[in-house]
């Protein structure tokens, strides 16, 4: 399991197919890898060592998220589905169905209740995870959806996608609040700072973006918003 590279790197080696997505626990412990071997694997790293498997998913599994205190965690597929799971079952808890192609990105909600899902189909949506239902559903964006977050405060979720426009959208009204326009190509990453105030925004077009989202919820009427750009 263990295999110590040239460069003091440690190998982990269990899937047999390539890894897509990774997630650390809270305290470290911990860490989930995603493969397209449609296998979650759990790795204990004070061991080094694969310890539990979980199994559901048909196709490749794209991208993983540990819930805040890592409670639950969760997976976005090739086969159309998001799935969640908790560490002590080694099949999922519960499974979102409703997107008509791939889930390429998926994030918890700070408090835990829901999760948002970015899809191929170019929408996002945000599901209930008690019941299973979606309970918005965001329409928008012209190409897929390619990195997802939330905003700490918990009122909003940000979309990023090929078509290389930001969205911002208001999780009340499920209104797109905010376009955020300055990217030349696929926006892949997205996150926000500690107190949400700056959106971090990365893409295929070699830039980091970062947004006054601060600025946003003071004037909605502010094309301005960019206030820094990384090359």
């Amino acid at each position: 399991m263990r295999n110590k590279a040239r460069n003091s790197s440690i190998k982990l080696i269990g899937h047999s197919g390539p890894v897509y997505g990774t997630c650390f626990s809270e305290n470290s412990q911990y860490l989930l890898s995603v493969s397209q071997d449609k296998i979650v694997r759990l790795w204990d790293m004070n061991k080094n060592q694969n310890i539990v498997n979980y199994y559901g998913h048909n196709y490749p599994i794209w991208d993983v998220t540990f819930s805040p205190h890592d409670l639950y965690f969760a997976t976005a597929s090739n086969d159309k589905t998001a799935r969640l799971w908790k560490s002590d079952h080694i099949y999922p808890l519960r499974i979102f169905a409703g997107h008509f192609s791939d889930v390429n990105t998926i994030k918890f909600h700070p408090n835990v209740n829901y999760l948002a899902t970015g899809s191929e189909d170019c929408t996002s949506r945000f599901w209930d995870i008690q019941t299973g239902k979606c309970v918005r559903l965001f329409k928008g964006h012209k190409g897929p959806i390619y990195s997802i977050t939330v905003s700490p405060d918990g009122k909003t979720v940000v979309t990023g996608s090929e078509d290389k426009t930001i969205k911002v959208w208001d999780i009340g009204s499920g209104n797109c609040i905010k376009t955020f326009d300055g990217h030349d190509d696929t926006v892949y990453s997205l996150d926000f700072n500690e107190n949400g105030k700056i959106l971090a925004s990365g893409s295929s077009d070699n830039t980091v973006r970062l947004w006054d989202i601060d600025n946003l919820r003071q004037k909605n009427n502010d094309d301005s918003l960019s206030k820094f750009y990384l090359q």
